[in-house]
């Protein structure tokens, strides 16, 4: 949980309060002394945009940052022509950046 938690740009009383827990509780949690219930386990796998088999196993999976997760749930609020705008401003974007 420790990767995930750093790679996500997170400190621990930031996912803390996310589950309405003391730090002292998810430290735990990450060093292995307690086992989370279930339904913080199901939290986390939604904090972390992971499967709950990567939260348990460990399973090495591609982690969104903060922004790019508040970019894609800005992203899915909109019409689906201002998506199909957006999408059309990043292929040239990147057209423009690979002709360099």
């Amino acid at each position: 949980m420790r990767e995930l938690r750093t790679k996500a740009n997170y400190t621990q009383q930031e996912i803390s309060n996310l589950l309405n827990i003391q730090r002292q509780t998810y430290s735990n949690y990450e060093n292995g002394t307690r086992m989370p219930p279930m339904e913080v386990m199901i939290r986390l796998t939604e904090i972390y945009c992971v499967s709950m088999d990567s939260l348990i196993r460990g399973v090495e999976a591609r982690l969104l940052s903060r922004e790019q997760r508040v970019l894609l749930d800005e992203f899915s609020r909109l019409k689906i022509n201002d998506q199909l705008e957006i999408l059309q401003m990043i292929l040239i974007k990147r057209e423009s950046r690979d002709s360099m």
